[in-house]
């Protein structure tokens, strides 16, 4: 009951409170942003390399195009600021980002699962430490997502050949990821997209129920997999054998018609 009062406070102070904007860095996976999801709050693991958090999990509100998390924080981080340390250390004050109430923090943020800058204010030394802030989406349920509308090849234009695009994968615990732009190889409008893992340990994919085998005996799992557009969810299962059993694992893959580039051949 405390851990649910707690949070409920979060969110009715998320939505009375106003928050900075961070930057994040790209990952290898295109980013699960908020036009990616409905309006809404959501409970959300989060990642720090900075002890002083102490925080690992938090309140996540999606509104009007923007994204926020509230957290509480461990009783030494007296500040916040979104960037480095030596940035943070020039900032005027307006920029540092103070406590709510209850070592809450509100800072906004712009993708998911993608590793963010941030530096504390360590009240016990009162000096920045700087590291950063991963809001993972392993716990949005998958009705908050936006399912799209499909793009075919035919709709983009796009003769026979090879390309690329932006693809970005969400499920599981939120971990995992997939080399994007991924290669697509379209023949009689049909596409084939290559897969490649952040892992080794998937031996198939299964697709509209067909198993698809991995591709190579070595290295990150790679599959040949048919997809069947542009800028909506295909919904695929990934095997994987990092587990104590081979385990079954639903994902999400979407692929980005605006970043569609032929690839020239060799």
């Amino acid at each position: 009951m405390k851990q649910k009062r707690l949070f409920m406070t979060l969110i009715l102070s998320m939505i009375l409170c106003p928050s900075a904007v961070f930057c994040a860095e790209q990952n290898e996976n295109a980013a699960i942003d908020a036009g990616t999801l409905t309006d809404g709050a959501y409970m959300v693991d989060i990642e720090s390399d900075l002890p002083v958090l102490e925080a690992d999990k938090g309140v996540l509100t999606v509104r009007d195009g923007g994204m926020t998390l509230l957290f509480q924080a461990g009783k030494n981080c007296s500040a916040l600021f979104s960037g480095d340390a030596l940035s943070a250390s020039e900032a005027d004050d307006k920029e540092i980002l103070k406590p709510l109430m209850n070592q809450t923090f509100s800072i906004g943020t712009e993708v998911l699962d993608t590793p963010a800058v941030i530096a504390v204010l360590d009240a016990s030394d009162r000096k920045w430490h700087q590291g950063y802030l991963t809001v993972l989406s392993g716990q949005i349920p998958e009705e908050a997502y936006e399912s799209g509308a499909l793009v075919t090849a035919e709709d983009l234009g796009l003769s026979d050949g090879v390309y690329s695009a932006e693809v970005s994968l969400r499920g599981g615990s939120g971990k995992a990821s997939v080399n994007s732009p991924a290669l697509l190889e379209i023949r009689d409008g049909r596409i084939t997209a290559e897969i490649i893992w952040s892992s080794s340990h998937y031996d198939y994919m299964l697709v509209h129920g067909t198993r698809y085998d991995r591709q190579n005996p070595e290295g990150n799992s790679v599959f040949r997999i048919p997809v069947d557009g542009f800028d909506a969810d295909l919904k695929v299962i990934g095997d994987t054998l990092a587990m104590s059993r081979p385990h079954e694992i639903e994902y999400m893959l979407r692929f980005d018609s605006r970043t569609v580039t032929p690839v020239p051949a060799d």
